[in-house]
């Protein structure tokens, strides 16, 4: 019956419409979901309570909330992951004070062609100084707001939000992988330049991965998503026994650019079309993404939220 049930969801497409979009919310929920359960009871109530006194708790982290959903706390946690992408709206009241559109991601390079490495000289993000301008940055100055007592909870609240967000982008392969080559000499964005053909519709490279939890973010997807994932034993903690001792917050960027470079990328073999080239000329061909590359690409996913989610709750718990 559990499996029918996630089959109709697919085959209906309430899982997985196509419009473009940032990072998708069902990604960020199900990753907080995940924190949220891997909480021992005393972190779980401090951090819930921390969570309560979020400047926007009940317009935006209530908000949506069916009535008959078991438990508010958890909903709110959810919303919570999803809030730095909330306020990208520049209608939206929080959008001045604290949205960050650098913190996402960090941009290392991939240059797949040795001559194109002897060539181009990509800029390197420096983790040097005070600057916040990339996830890397944005990490450790949140971690700091969040274990700083001495900051109003209000504060501590919108870092903890960044936390839940951030933990997942890291995890994102194209959130740390930017490719340069001849056709691409000053980058392609994370992919936002490199156009594929996905089901029929021209779609950006990153826009595809930031999808791949589809765009259905009632509490009823996120289950099916719950389900499909504690069902898989490569999710699980005792899967990541190794990864798990990789603490570092470059570390994790290194995973997911090395995901990147040899499956996002193909090891540079994906064929994709420049985006301005397209925009120019839109009779270009753009290439359909390969056969199989779908599957490889949601095992991936699957697997760097169930590990972004055991690493921030280790953190969390720790603290």
């Amino acid at each position: 019956m559990k499996h029918a049930f996630i089959l109709a969801l697919f085959t209906a497409g309430l899982l997985f419409p196509r419009p473009a979009a940032a990072w998708h919310d069902p990604g960020h929920m199900l990753m907080a979901r995940l924190v949220y359960e891997q909480l021992k009871p005393e972190a779980r109530k401090k951090y819930v309570e921390l969570l309560k006194t979020h400047p926007r708790y009940r317009e935006d982290l209530l908000a949506g909330m069916p009535p008959d959903f078991p438990d508010p706390d958890l909903y709110a946690w959810m919303k919570a992951g999803t809030w730095p992408d909330l306020i990208r709206d520049k209608a939206h009241p929080a959008n001045l004070a604290h949205h960050q559109p650098t913190w996402h991601y960090v941009n290392y390079a991939f240059v797949p062609d040795p001559e194109d490495r002897a060539r181009i000289k990509p800029p390197e993000p420096s983790e040097e100084g005070t600057a916040v301008d990339d996830v890397l940055q944005a990490l450790r100055h949140n971690q700091a707001i969040l274990n700083d007592a001495g900051r109003p909870a209000a504060d501590r609240a919108v870092a903890l939000c960044w936390m839940l967000h951030l933990v997942a982008d890291i995890h994102q392969p194209m959130h740390a992988t930017t490719l340069f080559s001849r056709r691409f000499p000053e980058g392609d964005r994370g992919g936002n330049e490199f156009l594929v053909k996905v089901d029929g519709e021209v779609q950006r490279l990153h826009i595809y991965w930031d999808l791949l939890f589809g765009t259905n973010a009632t509490p009823e997807a996120i289950q099916v998503w719950h389900e499909l994932l504690s069902h898989d034993p490569s999710c699980r903690r005792e899967a990541f026994t190794e990864a798990l001792q990789r603490s570092a917050w470059r570390q994790w960027a290194d995973e997911s650019h090395a995901l990147g470079a040899a499956i996002a990328y193909q090891g540079g073999k994906l064929d994709g079309v420049v985006r301005r080239e397209y925009e120019a000329d839109k009779t270009i061909p753009v290439p359909a993404l390969p056969l199989g590359y779908e599957t490889v690409a949601r095992a991936v996913a699957l697997k760097r939220i169930a590990l972004a989610a055991f690493r921030l709750a280790d953190r969390l718990n720790a603290e």
